[in-house]
Order: structure tokens, then sequence, then C-alpha cells
């Protein structure tokens, strides 16, 4: 199966750069600048993607930090089978994945965490809808969490996740399903409690 390239708008500087794979091809022979922009595109969706998965500021931040430390180290033996975007992505994934899996102790209580939301859509119910939506994700394995995100949050397609994770699309497909039915199967515990207090 040929995986696509896909070509980026990539914001010029001084157009040096008309696509992601030229940007790259100049970051592996040393382009600082080409490295500098690489990092400017890609902070943000790797720290959302890292965020997601691991559930704390400053830990997403260090796995963002590691995965470019990574990614960067990398690179010159970087082939192109897939997008950076792909490949920056998917040591992302495995990092965070790594993580979660060695630390398995138990997070630590939340005192602040919220009750049941207030009735009205004010912005305190929001924040607390958001809080709820934030654990639910919590709830959920790494890898599922890692999946649901890529695909909701950052709006890949199935393809690109199974070739990001080097797995079958229907692996994926199967992981997401379990992933939704679990959030469904949790907001209805959620309401169930709701209507006990």
């Amino acid at each position: 199966m040929a995986i696509q390239h896909e070509r980026i708008a990539v914001p010029e500087r001084g157009g040096r750069w008309s696509s992601e794979a030229e940007m790259v091809q100049a970051a592996r022979v040393g382009d600082r600048a080409a490295l500098e922009e690489l990092v400017t595109l890609y902070k943000q969706p790797l720290f959302a993607l890292c965020y997601g998965i691991l559930g704390h500021v400053e830990d997403a931040e260090d796995a963002v930090q590691e995965t470019f430390l990574r990614v960067f180290r990398s690179l010159p033996g970087f082939r192109g089978d897939a997008s950076f975007r792909t490949w920056a992505s998917r040591v992302a994934v495995n990092l965070c994945l790594d993580r979660k899996r060695s630390r398995r102790s138990f997070e630590p209580w939340d005192p602040e965490h919220p009750g049941s939301a207030l009735s009205t859509p004010s912005p305190e119910s929001m924040a607390l809808d958001h809080l709820q939506a934030l654990h639910a994700l919590q709830s959920l394995l790494p890898r599922h969490r890692a999946l649901l995100l890529l695909k909701e949050r950052e709006g890949w397609t199935v393809a690109e996740i199974a070739a990001a994770l080097r797995c079958s699309p229907i692996r994926v497909k199967n992981e997401l399903s379990q992933a939704r039915r679990f959030l469904v199967e949790w907001r209805r515990q959620q309401r169930a409690e709701g209507e006990e207090r």
C-alpha cells in the first residue's frame, strides 16, 4: 500500500520552502531555520496530542520536548515513508504510551473534581462539563485515548492512524469502537450516579 505524502501549506520564510518535504530535507542537512520552522508548525498539535494522552500540562510539555529531541536525532535516517507530521506523531504517541505504562501507579485524588453540573449552561457548568470530558478521556486505556484524539481532535483518517501506529485499519476501527462504547457506558454511569445524589 502506497502512502500518499501530504503537501501542507508551509508558512514562507523568505520563500525558502514550498512543501513539508523540502523543509524536512533542509532540516536533514542541518538547516537551523528549517528545524525551527518544523518546531513552530508541530509544537501545538503535538502538545494537544500528548496532553490528551497524559492529562497533565507539564508532562505533555516534557513529552513534546522529548519527541522533538528523538525526531531530530533520527532525522538523518528519516526515509520519508510517511509525512513528517505522521512520523512525529507516532514518536509522540509511543513516548506517551511508554510513560503511561511506566507509571502504573494511581493518580492522586483531585479534591476539586466536580460533582454534578448545574442545570443551566453557565460558565461554571460549561467548565464542569469540560472537566468531566477530560475525566472520561483519562478513564480510557492510553492507547484508546490516543486513537480517539487522533481521529476526533486532530481529524486524522483511519488509514493515517493505522500508518502512524503501524497497525491495520481494521484494528484502528475496532479500538475506536471500543473506546466509544466505553465512553457511552461511562456517561451512562455518570448520569446514574447523578440521579442517585
